[in-house]
C-alpha cells in the first residue's frame, strides 16, 4: 500500500492572547543559597530572541522576525516581543530545515499557495506572519503539559484531553486575494451562485477573502492523548506517514528534537522541520492537488459572507486597502459557535434541508463539547481519479450522470488527470442536484477524528447506520492530508451512500420517481413529516435483502384505488408529485377518475369528488408496504417460484420469460381480474393498463448492494379487493365449492347466549366482544364481512370442498341448522327455552367444536402451491390447546407432482394423518380483509357514493386453497351426551382464550415466522 503525508502550506485566524508568568519550581542545584534579587539563576538562559542568536544556526528565524514588512508600525516589534518580559512558547527550525522548506515549496502543486515560496524573499505578507505567529503560543507550557486541559482553579487540569491549541496567528495574518479563475463556481444555471459577481462581474473580479472566521489552531500528536483516545501507533503511521516513539511530540506533522529549552521569557522547542500552519480542511481539499473533483463538489454548498470586522481591523493596518473582505463559509448543519448554517444573509438559502454535515471551513470545529481542542473531524474522500471512474458508464455514480447530465454520453477527455481540466466532467457533476449530491458528501464526513482513526474505520456507519468500511478498507487509503480541523482519508475508491446503493436508489435518483421518493424520504424532514414512517430508514438497511417494485410517477396516473370497488364509485386516483409546493405543503396533488370494472377502462374525471391529504397518505403507505418483498433466505427472487408476500402481508405472483427474469407481476387486484376474464366477466378495454397485469421492462431492472428494484411503468401493485368471506361466496351458483363450508360459519347470538357461552348478565357491550368469539365473519369496516380472528397478519385457508364436510357432517360434525334445532327443541309452547345443565353443556360444546373445526383450517403464515419443492413443514392455526398451551398445528408439504408440484396439507394428530391435496382449479386466491374508518370509527365502503375520509386502518391477508378433506384439531370427537366428555373437551379446547394465550401465539408466529 502507497502511503503518504500531505500537511497543506496555508493557515490562518484570530488568537487568544494569554499572558502568563514562568514560575519553572524545578529543584536545580544554585552557586549560593542566597541569591540577589537581580542576579539570574546559572541554568536560565537569556530572553528567547537572545537564546536563537547566541545559538547562530537559527538565522533564518531571525531574519524572519526582523522583516519590515511582518513588524507593523502599530505594532511592537517581534524582535522586542521575544526580548522583552512576557510569556512564550515557540517552535523554531534551524537554518538547514528552512533550505529544505525552500526546496520542497518548489515541487508543490501550482494550485498550491506556497508553491512559489522558494525562498525568504519570495514569501507574500501573509506566508510571512503566518510561519511567525504559527510557531508561537502565547503562554508558557512545557510539553509534558502539552496535551492537559487548562484548570479553572477548583477543578485541575486533565491530563491526556487536548490535541489542539489556539496560536498567536490573527486573521488579518490570513489574508489572501482570489483571482477570478480561483473562484468557486458551479456550471449548472439553474442553481444559486453566490460567487459568480466575483467570477464574472464588475471591471475588476476576484475576492479577498479569510478561509474562516474563528481561531486558528494549532495540531499536536502526544502520547498521553493517543493512549487516552485509544490511537494507535500503526494509526499515527498511517496519518503521519512516519513511525513514532513513545516520548515523541509532534508539532503538525514535525518532530520536536528539543523540549523544554528554558528561557527568561518562556520556552524554546526545536524541530525537525519548519512548522507550516495548516489550512483547514475545505481549503486543504481545495490546493492539495488530488482531490480537486471533490473540492468542487462541496464548493457548491459555499458561499461568500461580508466580513465588516476584519475589513475594519485590516484598514487600520493598511489604510491603503480599500477594498471588502470576506469570509468563506459552508450551508451545513452545524458550523461557527456551533450554529446550524442553512442560509444566507441575503441571497438565501439552498433548498429545505440541503445542508452539509459540518462546516469543512470551521477552524475551531468541534462536535458536542463546547471545546475545539480534544477533538476534530474527518472525512474519507475519493481521490480525482477514484471519482472520474465512479462518474463513468461502469461507476457506480453513472446513473446520476444518466439521469441528471444533459449530454451524458459526451466522451470526457482521456488527461483530465494529467491536465487536471476537469471542466467537462463539472459541466456533468453539476447537473446532478444538490440534495442528491449532499448524500454523496455527507456519508464521508464524520464528526470525530478519535473514533475515525484507521484502526476504528470497521466501527463507523453510513447513511443507513450501516458498517460503512471492512476492516480491510484500510487499504484503500492512498494519503492522509492533516488539518488545523480534521484528518482528510483520500481513498482509492468511492463510498457511496445507501441513498445510491439500496434499493430506493432509483427512487432518490430519478427524475420520473417522485411521487414514491417523497413516500420514502418524507420523514427526513422532521418539521414537513406528513409520512410519519421513515420508510427509508427500512429499505436502506444493507444487511437485508429486498425486492422493491417502485411504481413510476407515470404508473401512479393508474392507481386503483383497492377500498372503492365495492363502493358505488370504483375510482382511480391520478397522483402526481407538485414542484412547486411550499415547503410546509403538502406537495403530492391528485385527479379522481371513473373506472369500470367490467372493462378495466378509466374513464371520465370526478370534478366534484375530493379526498384528504390524510387519506393520500394512507394509500401511499399501503403502497409502500404492498411494492416490497423481505428476503429471509428461503424465497430468494431469483428462485423459481412464482408467489411471495410483500411487507404488509398481501400476496403477489410474478411471470418469468424463459432465462427466469421477471417481466410481469400483479397483486390480488390483477389477478382477480384475470380470473373474471377467464371467466368472460371481465373485457379489457382500449386504454386498461395494469389492470390484469403490471408489464416489467428489462431496462426498468435495478440490481443494487441489497437487493433488486423494479421501475412499474404501468400502474402500481394493488393487493386483493375481495375478502375471505368474498371469496367463499364469489360463485352464487349451486356449484360453488365453497358453499357447505361457507354455511359451517353462520351462527345464532341467541343460542350462544341461552347455553351460557355468554352470561346475559354483563352489560351489551361486554357481551358484543363475547359473543364474537363465537363469530367467524364479523362486520368491521370492511368491504363486507371480516375474519374475526384475523389480526394485521397473514394466513391461509385450506378450505374443504363440499364433499368433505358433507362427509365430516355424516361423521357426526354438528352444524348450525343442528344447533339451532336442538336449542329450538328444548322450547315450551310459548317459545321459552328450558335448559338443563346436560343441555346447556352439550351446546356449549357442540358451538365450540364446531368454532375449531373452522379454526383448524385457518393457519397463520401465507403459504402458496407453488413451482418449488418444500419440506414438509409445521404451522399453527387458529384452534387452541389449553392443555398442553399451544395452537394447534398442521403440516404443509409441497412435493413434485405431474407437470409441476402439489401442495399438501394434514393435521397434527398423528404421523399417520391424511394429506389431503390442494384443488388445482381453486389455489392461491388471494383475498384481503380491510378495516376502514371514518372519523376515527370503523366505517365500510361498501356502497358508498364517495371515498373522501375513508382510510385503510388495518389489513390482514390471506391465500384460499380448496383441499379434498377436512382437518382435525382433536383425535375423537366428543360424545355431545356425555357429560364428561363435554367437560373435558371444553377444558382442552376453549374458544375464549386469555391475554397471556394470545400472547403466546404472538411469540409462535415469531419463532416460526417463515415466508412461502
Amino acid at each position: 500500500m502507497r502511503m503518504r503525508n500531505h500537511f497543506s502550506r496555508n493557515g490562518r485566524h484570530t488568537t487568544l492572547v494569554v499572558c502568563l508568568l514562568i514560575m519553572c519550581g524545578l529543584n536545580w542545584s544554585c552557586k549560593d543559597e542566597y541569591i540577589l534579587d537581580d542576579e539570574k539563576p546559572t541554568w536560565l538562559n537569556s530572553s528567547v530572541y537572545q537564546s536563537l542568536q547566541e545559538r547562530g544556526n537559527f538565522n533564518t528565524y531571525l531574519e524572519l522576525l526582523s522583516d519590515s514588512v511582518v513588524n507593523s508600525t502599530l505594532s511592537r516589534k517581534l524582535q522586542e516581543v521575544l526580548s522583552r518580559t512576557g510569556s512564550k512558547t515557540v517552535f523554531v527550525a534551524n537554518d538547514s530545515a528552512w533550505e529544505a522548506f525552500f526546496r520542497h515549496n518548489a515541487t508543490l502543486p501550482a494550485s498550491n499557495p506556497w508553491h512559489n515560496a522558494t525562498s525568504l524573499k519570495n514569501l507574500s505578507l501573509a506566508q510571512k506572519k503566518l510561519l511567525i505567529h504559527t510557531s508561537m503560543l502565547n503562554n508558557a507550557i512545557v510539553m509534558e503539559n502539552l496535551a492537559s486541559s487548562d484548570g479553572d482553579g477548583t477543578t485541575p487540569p486533565t491530563r491526556g484531553q487536548y490535541m489542539r491549541r489556539y496560536t498567536d496567528v490573527t486573521l488579518t495574518d490570513s489574508i489572501m486575494y482570489l483571482p477570478a479563475s480561483e473562484v468557486p463556481y458551479t456550471t449548472n444555471d439553474e442553481e444559486k451562485n453566490f460567487w459568480r459577481r466575483f467570477r464574472e462581474g464588475g471591471t475588476h473580479p476576484g475576492i479577498y477573502l479569510v478561509n474562516d472566521s474563528t481561531l486558528s489552531m494549532m495540531l499536536h500528536f502526544t502520547q498521553e492523548h493517543m493512549s487516552n483516545n485509544s490511537i494507535l501507533d500503526s494509526d499515527f503511521k498511517i496519518f503521519m506517514g512516519s513511525d513514532r516513539n513513545s516520548s515523541d511530540v509532534h508539532i503538525y506533522d514535525a518532530l520536536l528534537l528539543e523540549k523544554d529549552g528554558v528561557c527568561e521569557n518562556g520556552y524554546v522547542n526545536v524541530t525537525e522541520k519548519v512548522i507550516v500552519p495548516l489550512p483547514n480542511m475545505a481549503e486543504m481539499l481545495r490546493i492539495n492537488g488530488q482531490t480537486n473533483i471533490f473540492s468542487h463538489m462541496i464548493d457548491r454548498f459555499s458561499f461568500p459572507a461580508y466580513n465588516a470586522a476584519v475589513t475594519r481591523d485590516y484598514k487600520t493596518l493598511h489604510p491603503e486597502f480599500t477594498d471588502s473582505i470576506f469570509t468563506k463559509k459552508y450551508i451545513a448543519k452545524i458550523g461557527a459557535k456551533h450554529q446550524t448554517v442553512l442560509t444566507t444573509p441575503k441571497e438565501g438559502g439552498l433548498g429545505a434541508d440541503i445542508a452539509l454535515k459540518f462546516d469543512p471551513g470551521w477552524n475551531e470545529y468541534y462536535d458536542e463539547e463546547n471545546d475545539p481542542r480534544p477533538d476534530m473531524a474527518s472525512m474519507f474522500v475519493p481521490s480525482d481519479e477514484a471519482l472520474v471512474n465512479y462518474f463513468t458508464k461502469s461507476g457506480g455514480g453513472w446513473q446520476l450522470i444518466k439521469t441528471y447530465a444533459a449530454n451524458p454520453e459526451a466522451e470526457l477527455p482521456d488527461d483530465m488527470l494529467e491536465t487536471g481540466n476537469f471542466t467537462p466532467l463539472y459541466e456533468k457533476i453539476d447537473a446532478i442536484p444538490l440534495d442528491k449530491m449532499q448524500s454523496l458528501i455527507n456519508v464521508i464526513m464524520f464528526r470525530s477524528f478519535t473514533e475515525s482513526v484507521p484502526s476504528k474505520m470497521y466501527k463507523l456507519r453510513d447513511d443507513a447506520q450501516e458498517e460503512m468500511f471492512s476492516t480491510t478498507d484500510i487499504n484503500m487509503i492512498d494519503t492522509c492530508l492533516l488539518a488545523n480541523n480534521g484528518a482528510i482519508y483520500i481513498m482509492n475508491k468511492v463510498y457511496g451512500p445507501a441513498d445510491f446503493t439500496s434499493v430506493a436508489a432509483p427512487a432518490f435518483i430519478s427524475k420520473t420517481n417522485k411521487v414514491i421518493n417523497y413516500a420514502i424520504y418524507n420523514g427526513q424532514i422532521e418539521k414537513t413529516d406528513f409520512m410519519k414512517l421513515n420508510y427509508y430508514a427500512y429499505l436502506k438497511a444493507m444487511k437485508s435483502r429486498f425486492t422493491f417494485f417502485l411504481p413510476s410517477d407515470y404508473a401512479m396516473q393508474y392507481y386503483y384505488d383497492p377500498i372503492s370497488m365495492s363502493s358505488q364509485s370504483p375510482t382511480i386516483l391520478a397522483l402526481a408529485f407538485n414542484d412547486k409546493a411550499e415547503t410546509a405543503d403538502f406537495p403530492i396533488s391528485y385527479r379522481i377518475y371513473r373506472y369500470d370494472k367490467t372493462t378495466g377502462e378509466r374513464g371520465a374525471v370526478r370534478p366534484n369528488e375530493t379526498t384528504e391529504n390524510n387519506d393520500i397518505i394512507n394509500r401511499l403507505k399501503d403502497i409502500l408496504e404492498s411494492h416490497t418483498i423481505v428476503h429471509d433466505g428461503s424465497n430468494p427472487i431469483d428462485s423459481e417460484d412464482e408467489y411471495y408476500l410483500t411487507k404488509n402481508g398481501s400476496g403477489i405472483k410474478v411471470t418469468r420469460d424463459a432465462n427466469n427474469n421477471i417481466i410481469g407481476v400483479q397483486g390480488g387486484f390483477q389477478l382477480e381480474n384475470e380470473r373474471r376474464m377467464n371467466k368472460g366477466l371481465f373485457v379489457p378495454g382500449t386504454t386498461e393498463r395494469g389492470a390484469s397485469n403490471v408489464e416489467v421492462l428489462a431496462t426498468n431492472t435495478h440490481n443494487l448492494d441489497n437487493g433488486r428494484t423494479y421501475v412499474l411503468d404501468e400502474a402500481p401493485i394493488i393487493p386483493a379487493t375481495t375478502s375471505v368471506y368474498g371469496i367463499l361466496n364469489e360463485d352464487t351458483s349451486a356449484t360453488n365449492p365453497f358453499r357447505e363450508f361457507c354455511n359451517l360459519t353462520a351462527y345464532n347470538d341467541e343460542v350462544i347466549t341461552a347455553c351460557g357461552l355468554v352470561d346475559d348478565k354483563l352489560t351489551q357491550t361486554q357481551k358484543n366482544a363475547l359473543l364474537k368469539k363465537y363469530h367467524t365473519f364479523v362486520d368491521d369496516g370492511g368491504v363486507d364481512q371480516n375474519v374475526q380472528f384475523f389480526n394485521n397478519y397473514n394466513y391461509t385457508l385450506f378450505a374443504p370442498d363440499n364433499e368433505a364436510v358433507q362427509a365430516a357432517i355424516d361423521e357426526g360434525l354438528p352444524t348450525w341448522d343442528d344447533i339451532i334445532d336442538d336449542y329450538e327443541s328444548l322450547k315450551d309452547t310459548d317459545g321459552v327455552a328450558h335448559l338443563t345443565a346436560k343441555d346447556s353443556l352439550r351446546l356449549q360444546t357442540k358451538i365450540t367444536y364446531l368454532n375449531n373445526f373452522i379454526r383448524v383450517h385457518f393457519t397463520d403464515n401465507s403459504i402458496f402451491s407453488d413451482k418449488s419443492e418444500m419440506d414438509e413443514t409445521d404451522f399453527v392455526t387458529s384452534s387452541y390447546d389449553d392443555s398442553l398451551g399451544v395452537f394447534v398445528k398442521v403440516h404443509c408439504q409441497r412435493v413434485a407432482g405431474g407437470s409441476g408440484t402439489l401442495l399438501k396439507v394434514r393435521d397434527d394428530i398423528d404421523a399417520s394423518s391424511t394429506q389431503f391435496t390442494v384443488n388445482n382449479n381453486y389455489k392461491n386466491l388471494m383475498t384481503r380483509d380491510v378495516r376502514c374508518v371514518k372519523d376515527g370509527k370503523a366505517y365500510s365502503p361498501t356502497g358508498r357514493i364517495t371515498m373522501n375520509g375513508i382510510t385503510i386502518q388495518a389489513s390482514s391477508s390471506a391465500v384460499v386453497h380448496l383441499i379434498n378433506g377436512t382437518l382435525r384439531h382433536s383425535k375423537n370427537m366428543p360424545d355431545f351426551n356425555n357429560i364428561k366428555d363435554c367437560k373435558r373437551y371444553l377444558k382442552r379446547y376453549p374458544i375464549y382464550k386469555s391475554q397471556r394465550d394470545e400472547q403466546s401465539r404472538m411469540l409462535m408466529k415469531q419463532s416460526m415466522y417463515k415466508r412461502y
